[in-house]
């Protein structure tokens, strides 16, 4: 499959996507038409228009309401209160506007002025995302009981994004490779994009991305797009970047994947419903600048306490077969007092895989392992491995 359809989607669309995406968005494509995966890939290599249908899906890619909790909670405790001024800010990738709509909710909830310019290729996606409008049940599952209350109205079984919200983004159709008008911007969140590019274009779009900032603006990606090769930005933590001078930025720590500047230790998690969470959400005008982007983000998605910033970071890449490629890889991680483990890069993971990292979860118990991807999720559940 991947051998097939992979050179097609590079020389078409630049497109290099992960073998598990390429496989998830094949069969959903398959079970749409009633043929089997083979069929499927024999049609699309001989369709340019069922090509494109593809490279649509993949464009679109998985796509929800406050994703990543810690990174977004790393927004309030981090990022808003180094900014000053009308903050303006790029959904690059919006999909269907999920995560834009996020991000507006908690720029508003930080207070003050605010734009956010959401961008995306597919007519269909942003369509969707202009009308901010989602099945109930997804947005009660996926955004805290007090933002819902605020930023959403129901009309039938769905939620639609209220006016509190709309003047303030913008959807527009536009690629990631091509310049953004001169426009600058305090924030740029870049999620789960790059990772669909082949390297010359992941080069040209990480360039653009950074270009794109304001100085001491700050760059969120995805957990498996490391970005600690560009001279421009200084890695926080969380797949969390900050633009400085290029002579200004310290060099690189000794142990690979470790943040030369650790965000601020995440809060606690609440015992109370969202709604009630802290006095911040209950009353957003007394509150002191990004507390409420971090209630909002744990709310969502709670913070285990913490014992001390990560020592290191080891994020997994392609294929984990029979379980020797992992051990030798943590061995550089399972000595350190905390570590993380991020395993959302791994393209495939074996049962020999989860023999090995179960032995090391239970000789490290420092080692923290994270993964956001539900097959990823799913595999580690089957194999009984806690995941945060």
């Amino acid at each position: 499959m991947h051998e097939v359809l992979a050179p097609l989607l590079a020389s078409r669309a630049g497109l290099d996507p992960p073998a598990w995406a390429l496989q998830a968005r094949v069969r959903e494509r398959a079970a749409a038409l009633g043929v089997s995966d083979e069929e499927y890939v024999r049609r699309a290599a001989g369709d340019s228009g069922e090509l494109d249908r593809l490279i649509e899906l993949l464009r679109v890619g998985e796509t929800r309401f406050f994703r990543h909790g810690p990174q977004l909670a790393a927004l309030g405790e981090r990022v808003f209160p180094s900014l000053r001024g009308s903050v303006t800010a790029w959904s690059a990738g919006c999909a269907s506007g999920e995560e834009a709509w996020t991000l507006a909710m908690l720029l508003a909830e930080r207070g003050g002025a605010w734009q956010v310019w959401a961008t995306d290729l597919s007519p269909a996606a942003l369509a969707r995302a202009r009308e901010g409008r989602y099945p109930a049940g997804r947005v009660a599952s996926e955004v805290p009981a007090a933002l819902r209350a605020r930023y959403f109205r129901r009309i039938g079984d769905d939620e639609v994004v209220n006016d509190r919200l709309r003047p303030h983004v913008r959807f527009d159709a536009h690629n990631v490779l091509a310049a953004t008008g001169g426009r600058e911007f305090d924030l740029v969140m870049c999620r789960n994009v790059l990772i669909y590019f082949d390297d010359a274009r992941r080069a040209e779009a990480v360039a653009r991305l950074v270009r794109a900032l304001k100085p001491g603006g700050w760059l969120l990606v995805g957990y498996s797009e490391t970005l600690r090769d560009q001279p421009e930005l200084a890695a926080e933590a969380h797949a969390v970047y900050r633009k400085v001078d290029a002579a200004s930025v310290p060099k690189p720590a000794a142990r690979v994947g470790s943040a030369p500047h650790p965000l601020p230790t995440a809060m606690a998690p609440s015992t109370a419903s969202p709604s009630m969470a802290s006095p911040s959400m209950a009353s957003p005008r007394t509150a002191s600048p990004g507390a409420h982007a971090a209630h909002a983000a744990h709310a969502a998605h709670p913070a285990s306490p913490s014992h001390g910033a990560p020592s290191s970071r080891l994020v997994l890449r392609g294929d984990y077969v029979d379980g020797k490629r992992l051990a030798a890889e943590l061995r550089a991680v399972v000595g350190d007092a905390r570590a993380i483990l991020d395993l959302d890069g791994a393209t495939f993971l074996g049962d020999d895989a989860a023999r090995v990292l179960r032995r090391a979860v239970e000789a490290a118990p420092g080692l923290e392992v994270r993964a956001t991807r539900p097959a990823i999720r799913r595999w580690l559940g089957r194999h009984g491995i806690r995941v945060r």
